[in-house]
């Protein structure tokens, strides 16, 4: 009879031991999450609209705000589109614009993966000069805000440094064109250069902390 209520004991003793230790487990692993895991975040990115510095607040590990400021001096541009009528030409750009997005990452296990959305202000001018003396043009992209839609990689909530990259679209009214001839300004309304919809890739350098 007093074997069997030891072994009762015995039992029960190992039990509650088996709980504390997988309680202790438990709130080792969340508190290493939880560590990992950063409110805050700052980056730097280059983009065919300039540079921009960000701001992030990650309200949990699939979601976060941020506010974006960016632009880009005058200069030359590297890629110029083929406009018809018009067979060489000399492009430079300058921008300046603000942006509040969302970043979301809808997979648990594939945080590394968001969708980007939000809106942007600011302007984007194109000045094109035609080489045979035809006179110059100002594609100017001077909005009420424009909205923006794209999927990342990289950028997740962790502590330390996140590296990204950026794919997406911005859409707008499309931009305001001046120039000495009518024709031309028809034929750059045509091309690529005043398009509605521009196309994003930017790279993306960040640190996160709390």
């Amino acid at each position: 009879m007093s074997n069997g209520i030891e072994n009762n004991l015995k039992k029960m003793k190992m039990k509650k031991i088996i709980i504390i230790i997988l309680s202790v487990v438990l709130v080792k692993v969340n508190y290493g999450q939880e560590k990992d895991f950063a409110e805050y975040g700052i980056s730097g990115a280059l983009s065919p609209f300039g540079i921009s510095l960000s701001m992030s607040y990650n309200k949990t590990k699939k979601t976060s705000l941020v506010v974006s400021l960016g632009g880009l001096p005058e200069s030359n541009s590297l890629i110029k589109p083929k406009i018809n009528n018009i067979n060489a030409y000399e492009m430079s750009s300058e921008s300046s614009w603000m942006g509040v997005f969302v970043n979301h990452r809808p997979f648990k296990e594939m945080e590394w993966i968001r969708v980007n959305f939000g809106m942007a202000i600011g302007s984007i001018e194109n000045t094109l000069t035609e080489l045979n003396g035809g006179g110059e043009y100002t594609v100017l992209y001077n909005n009420p805000p424009s909205g923006y839609f794209g999927l990342g990689l990289g950028q997740q909530t962790k502590k330390g440094f996140v590296f990204g990259a950026d794919f997406g679209l911005l859409y707008g009214p499309g931009p305001i064109i001046s120039g000495p001839d009518i024709s031309t300004i028809e034929s750059i309304t045509n091309s690529p250069v005043a398009a509605k919809v521009l196309p994003n890739i930017q790279f993306s350098l960040g640190f996160n902390f709390d």
